[in-house]
């Protein structure tokens, strides 16, 4: 694979990236710097669901796995991917459905694309986030998807707390990939890599998510 080919589907964060509200901000602290020394080190301060990230099952499950807990096959792999219009800022499950029952393949890692992530790093982002209807998880049961990426900063189910859609899909060790980025640039079908940070004990992970069309 060439890497020209590769999409990158990350977002590029700073100490300036607006967090999700009530989480701690970015901080970059340098250490060490030319022409005292002759290495430059930094100090990053982050929790980690700023900008592309992944959440475990920790992250809202007392005993659930941690990041170095997920089997990486789930976050690597071929891919299914549906664009979706939202109406009323909901997503429909039968729209998603509908696109995914077309598709000549249909994998177990599933990117929605909403185009949201175009409000990126301002407040819009969050404050104008859309929902999904709640029978969305009974469909990514019934195809046995493994893991779902959005452009979105969470997931959540219309009028209920992002806690509920959490509960439901990280206690069926569904791995969720938030905040990605030009996923309405893929095809149908693409490889994915969305590895997140080989750290003992965290309930996520900011990751670098990339993609190759199939």
């Amino acid at each position: 694979m060439k890497l020209h080919n590769w999409i990158d589907l990350t977002h590029l964060i700073s100490p300036e990236t607006i967090v999700y509200p009530g989480d701690p901000a970015l901080i970059i602290v340098n250490k060490n710097d030319y022409p005292k020394s002759d290495f430059h080190i930094d100090e990053i301060t982050s929790a980690m669901h700023v900008g592309t990230h992944l959440d475990s099952p920790f992250h809202f499950i007392k005993d659930g796995n941690s990041i170095d807990d997920i089997d990486i096959n789930q976050v690597v792999g071929d891919a299914s991917v549906v664009k979706v219009t939202v109406v009323d800022n909901v997503i429909a499950t039968a729209s998603i459905e509908k696109q995914y029952n077309s598709l000549e393949h249909k994998h177990p890692i599933l990117l929605i694309s909403t185009n949201h992530s175009e409000l990126f790093n301002k407040n819009e982002y969050f404050l104008e986030c859309p929902s999904f209807e709640k029978s969305i998880f009974d469909f990514v049961i019934k195809y046995r998807i493994t893991c779902i990426g959005l452009d979105l900063p969470t997931i959540q189910y219309a009028s209920e707390s992002p806690k509920n859609a959490h509960l439901d899909f990280l206690g069926n060790n569904i791995i969720i990939i938030e905040g990605l980025n030009l996923l309405e640039t893929l095809s149908s079908e693409v490889f994915f890599i969305g590895l997140p940070l080989k750290i003992k004990g965290i309930d996520g992970s900011l990751i670098r998510a990339i993609a190759k069309n199939i």
